[in-house]
């Protein structure tokens, strides 16, 4: 087993060490390292590992012998637009037709779209969206999803107003949906599924109802989750990410540090490259 410092299901940066003010983060985690190793035979792990934590902190690991990886993920970013015909008014024309073209296959399949969060949002709409859930995994390995009926219901007991859900109906019958959490300044799509098969169906609930939800509530950023070059055209940017390890087995830990060291170029090379395919016009 290992011993993991992360949120469950949740590839998204963010806290993942509590310090109090005035205290010397860098000894605080050399500290804990130590501790972890100490107990490491006790509690019968093999190896330690902070994943998707703020670059900071990845810094302090770093330098207390956790070797940092990087990976790239794709965010959207909240540049003052006022609509979302704002926002692709950047593209060049062929993106921009491309995009367009997308939402309008989904007026033409005659497919409604609605969005629902804080007091709109009922057992009706989460119940559906349960079904959806299930029906993912079911057609992705064949069992009906990790997270159970109940804690969706949990969660819009007790986080109604960070909950977005999206809804897509034919002919007044529900067939699919998307799930995202927000705070403050960033939205973050989780779960999607459908009963029925749609033309652009995915990109128009996971992607654009996402990003005019943003443009809206004045968010600033907007993570669809991890994976997926078919974000870059649509306008999510390249971003590193970052987790940290160490393992107990010192040959094991050489052979992390080696693969890591071998492994960043090509990772940095990845996020360059992808930058260069974003749809926005060249700034003159």
């Amino acid at each position: 087993p290992k011993l993991i410092n992360a949120i469950p299901f949740t590839p998204v940066t963010g806290t993942r060490l509590l310090v109090t003010k005035g205290v010397d983060a860098d000894i605080l985690i050399h500290q804990m390292i130590h501790f972890i190793e100490q107990q490491s035979s006790e509690l019968g792990i093999s190896s330690f590992h902070t994943l998707f934590c703020t670059e900071q902190v990845s810094a302090h690991l770093q330098s207390n012998n956790m070797p940092r990886r990087t990976s790239v993920q794709f965010q959207w970013f909240n540049r003052q637009y006022t609509d979302f015909d704002d926002f692709v008014s950047y593209f060049t024309a062929r993106r921009r037709k491309s995009v367009r073209k997308e939402r309008q296959k989904i007026q033409a399949q005659d497919i409604k779209i609605k969005r629902f969060h804080g007091e709109e949002l009922t057992r009706v709409e989460m119940d559906f969206f349960y079904l959806c859930y299930c029906q993912t995994y079911l057609k992705r390995s064949g069992h009906s999803g990790y997270l159970t009926k109940d804690f969706f219901n949990q969660l819009m007991n007790t986080m109604k107003h960070q909950i977005l859900l999206v809804i897509a109906s034919r002919s007044g019958e529900p067939i699919a949906g998307a799930l995202y959490l927000f705070g403050k300044q960033q939205l973050c799509g989780r779960y999607w599924g459908a009963l029925e098969e749609a033309d652009g169906l995915h990109f128009e609930c996971c992607y654009y109802q996402g990003i005019e939800f943003c443009i809206e509530q004045n968010l600033s950023s907007f993570n669809p989750g991890t994976q997926g070059e078919h974000k870059i055209l649509r306008g999510f940017e390249p971003i590193k990410c970052y987790s940290n390890h160490t393992l107990f087995e010192p040959a094991f830990h050489q052979a992390v540090e080696r693969f890591i060291e071998q492994e960043t170029p090509g990772i940095e090379e990845y996020k360059i490259r992808a930058a260069q395919l974003l749809p926005f016009k060249q700034v003159q």
